[in-house]
């Protein structure tokens, strides 16, 4: 037996807790051993499975506690052997037995073994409260850390980390922990954001607040914590994920625009040319940098393209030199000034402020009031020979043509070594030569002609200008240079304007072509007309050759049409059923395709038009390289069936046209019918079929009318005919008498005829002769597949008796007549009724 019980009070047993025996090798003997309320086990003995129920002597046995009661800790193992105490301690030693707890004698019929546990004591709970961090705006980066935060509790006595304060770590925000929970109760919390650390105008202070729950329960000795998070400070409205958002509002980045100004030497006395150009490099690592980082003056100016991306509070230092200037002038010497721009950015607010700065020296110190680059200007007599161009019929472009100067002597021959210079002209026309400088007065004369491109479709100008210009001396040093005079081909100019005209030319011709043919291949290919109209054209007729050729005349294209785009059909024109009828032509299905042809007129510049021309038919497009029209010959197809649809010969046909004319006629046969009706009738026009006579027993059937289509199979006609037929049975009798005492009168005796049911048909009586006549019997076969149809053939039987009367005096004729009628086809409009007539006492033949 076990007891256990409390370490401070040993009256005090402990229920509930559970043990397991274990042998020495860690075997388990025994499970599931509880104490009850007053601490003991039940007594403790073997399973009959171990083979055995007896503890052995001196083997070592081990109670380990597996689960402890309520609110205590859990028991060291208790080591344990039975002894009968024939060991000594050595043998005891020598078996590992010397360290046992407990020793139970053998003769002991229940050994106790006492079992202390020690009262757990409370642990006290924990919690951390842990946000989400986010932004909105046009932010997409990670968060960043400026965020501050502050936790504040609620709950009086709450328990509260010793830094109310935190500050988030990318998109978290973690509060310090909380420890000291050792009740069990709801705490809550208040989370608010507080500040952000540095200056940080794009972000706001979020005014989001969150309340946290920490809800303490007491399990065991074990105060266990659970934390919720809240929209409301009644912790009624849960958040499943607890975030506080900042609003992000991008800097507003900076631009700088750096602008200096263009000067010459005291020698250049009007304005400044715009011949020269700058650049402009970032010496600073990253510096913002317009797109295009070249420049030219505008007069005394010179602008550079805006520069913007500043969006760093720092300096920025560029460089500004002259690279060189347009065109040929000598007289002006490219400057190598060098200035130096510092733009200076600065945040204020969410903005970054731009400042510009200029200086002479790259490290910025000597700073310009003015910033300016001078160029070097030298005069001397001189002058500068120039003209103009104009072309027609094409756009001008700059550097197109090549013009000649050639200094000439008063006899019109060249000069040797004199002036002799090539230039082209610009975009707006203007033909500038290189300077002429000169050293001594006098008149000088100079040839201006146009060289000769070459260039097809252009046509050059040949004139030949000649500029006569005078240099005089001012006596002050400076030779001054002047048009006098110019002549074009030896007549004066008054405008003293050289110009170039030439012109341009461009064109085209587009042949549209179609062919013509039959979609029978082996019907004869007729004339037939064709016509193209559209954009800009006078409408065309033309007819197809006797091979299905049709060439429409061709569309001239000259430079007015160029950017143009003309739409043109091409159709073929079908003649009117007047037409048609005044003629013996064969009757056409003429084909209803319209062509669609635009055409897009280019300038190739050479003086050819690139004609990009696309074809549709409706809405489809067309990429065969010629249109093509098909036309077919109408045709009918005519088929004589009877009611069953059989084919019936012998049968004759003819179509009439709307003037009751005969267009065809013909008498089905195995070989015709169906009839095919080629070339003959006019499409659209409407037709009669009539039937002039049919076989023996057939119905001439009703006149059918058509109309011709351009599908052959809606020009399927089909003409049924009724077959009928006839025939009767006329049956007669003789009443006689045995005696000749007394004559017979008409009507004295009756006789019946009756149906093979007994039903009487018909009733009559003798003449004064004997003769008794019977109504006739009509029989009738209609073949039709409706319900008109009638079909009378077969078997029929009748019989014919005498009515027996009350005369006196007068046996009556008991003898029955019976008549059996065959009903037959004659296949020619008539039934023939084969009677047989049997006697009731004697085969007797009655007569008909």
């Amino acid at each position: 037996m076990l007891y256990k019980y409390d370490e401070e009070n040993a009256s005090r047993g402990l229920e509930n807790a559970v043990f397991e025996l274990q042998d020495s090798s860690g075997k388990v003997l025994k499970q599931g051993i509880t104490t009850k309320a007053n601490g003991e086990t039940d007594t403790i003995q073997l399973s009959k499975q171990l083979d055995k129920t007896v503890f052995d002597l001196y083997v070592k046995y081990k109670l380990v506690e597996t689960t402890a009661p309520s609110g205590y800790k859990t028991g060291s193992p208790i080591e344990f052997y039975f002894t009968d105490y024939s060991k000594s301690a050595d043998e005891l030693a020598k078996m590992g037995l010397q360290d046992a707890i407990a020793v139970l004698s053998n003769s002991t019929v229940v050994g106790t073994i006492e079992i202390s546990n020690k009262k757990a004591e409370d642990v006290e709970g924990s919690a951390e409260l842990e946000i989400q961090k986010a932004a909105t705006g046009n932010w997409t980066g990670e968060i960043p850390n400026y965020f501050k935060f502050k936790l504040e509790a609620l709950t009086p006595g709450a328990p509260e980390p010793s830094n109310k304060e935190a500050a988030n770590t990318g998109s978290k925000v973690t509060f310090e922990k909380i420890t000291g929970y050792k009740e069990a109760k709801d705490y809550i919390y208040k989370i608010s954001e507080t500040g952000i650390t540095g200056e940080h105008p794009e972000w706001t202070v979020s005014s989001d607040v969150l309340y946290a729950k920490v809800s303490v329960r007491k399990e065991g000795n074990e105060y266990k914590t659970k934390v919720s998070y809240y929209s409301d400070e009644n912790c009624t409205t849960a958040v499943e994920t607890p975030v506080i958002t900042n609003t992000y509002t991008a800097p507003t980045e900076g631009s700088a625009e750096i602008e200096i100004q263009k000067a010459a030497t005291a020698s250049w006395t009007g304005e400044i040319p715009n011949y020269f150009k700058f650049k402009l490099e970032a010496l600073t690592s990253g510096a913002p940098e317009p797109s295009n980082k070249e420049a030219a003056n505008t007069g005394s100016k010179v602008t550079f393209e805006k520069i913007t991306g500043y969006k760093e509070a720092k300096d920025y230092i560029y460089k500004i030199s002259e690279t060189g200037i347009t065109g040929e002038h000598p007289e002006w010497t490219v400057s190598s000034d060098v200035l130096y721009a510092k733009v200076s950015v600065r945040k204020e607010g969410n903005e970054y402020k731009t400042k510009v700065g200029y200086y002479s020296d790259e490290n910025c110190k000597n700073a310009l009031q003015t910033p300016v680059i001078i160029n070097t200007y030298t005069t001397s007599g001189q002058i500068v020979l120039s003209a103009n161009k104009t072309l027609d019929g094409q756009t001008l472009e700059a550097e197109q043509f090549s013009f000649q100067a050639t200094e000439i002597g008063e006899d019109g021959n060249s000069v040797e070594n004199g002036y002799n210079k090539t230039a082209k002209n610009a975009e707006d026309g203007s033909i500038v030569f290189p300077t002429i400088k000169y050293e001594k007065t006098g008149t000088y004369y100079y040839q201006i002609t146009e060289i000769n491109g070459k260039k097809p479709a252009y046509e050059y100008d040949g004139s030949k200008y000649v500029v006569t210009v005078n240099v005089t001396d001012n006596m002050a040093g400076k030779l001054t240079a002047a048009i006098i005079s110019v002549t074009k081909d030896g007549k004066l100019v008054e405008n003293k304007t050289a110009t170039f005209n030439n012109t341009y030319s461009a064109s085209a011709d587009l042949e549209l072509k179609a062919q013509k043919s039959m979609k029978v291949e082996s019907e004869q290919l007729g004339t037939f007309e064709f016509e193209l109209s559209g954009d800009n054209i006078e409408t065309q007729t033309v007819t197809n050759n006797e091979a299905g050729a049709i060439a429409f005349a061709p569309i001239h294209y000259n430079l007015s049409d160029v950017g143009n785009t003309y739409t043109y059909t091409v159709r073929e024109k079908a003649p009117s059923t007047e037409v048609q009828y005044g003629t013996d032509g064969i009757k056409y299905v003429y084909d209803t395709n319209v062509y669609t042809v635009k055409v897009k007129v280019e300038d190739n510049g050479d003086g050819t038009l690139k004609l990009t021309k696309t074809v549709k038919i409706g809405e489809k497009d067309y990429t065969d390289p010629e249109m093509k029209f098909v036309n077919d010959t109408t045709k009918a197809t005519i088929t004589k069936v009877d009611a069953f649809g059989n084919p019936l010969s012998g049968v004759e046909l003819e179509v009439r046209d709307k003037n009751n004319e005969v267009v065809d006629s013909w008498t089905t046969s195995t070989k015709d019918n169906p009839h095919v009706i080629t070339g003959k009738l006019i499409l659209g026009e409407t037709y009669k079929l009539v039937e002039k006579s049919a076989p023996a027993g057939y119905t001439l059937a009703d006149p059918v009318e058509f109309t011709v289509s351009e599908n052959d199979i809606d020009n399927k006609v089909e003409m049924k005919n009724t077959y009928s037929a006839s025939g009767s049975l006329n049956l007669t009798a003789k009443k006689t008498l045995t005696t000749t005492e007394t004559p017979l009168v008409a009507g004295q005796f009756t006789f019946e005829l009756r149906d093979k049911d007994g039903t009487v048909l018909q009733t009559k009586t003798n003449d004064a002769d004997g003769n008794v006549t019977f109504d006739e019997i009509k029989y009738s076969l209609v073949k039709d597949n409706t319900d008109k149809k009638v079909d009378d053939t077969g078997e029929y039987q009748y019989t014919v008796n005498e009515v027996k009367g009350d005369a006196a005096g007068y046996t009556y004729d008991d003898t029955i007549y019976t008549i059996n009628a065959t009903v037959t086809d004659a296949g020619n409009g008539t039934l023939t009724v084969t009677p047989v007539i049997h006697s009731s006492k004697q085969p007797l033949r009655m007569p008909l």
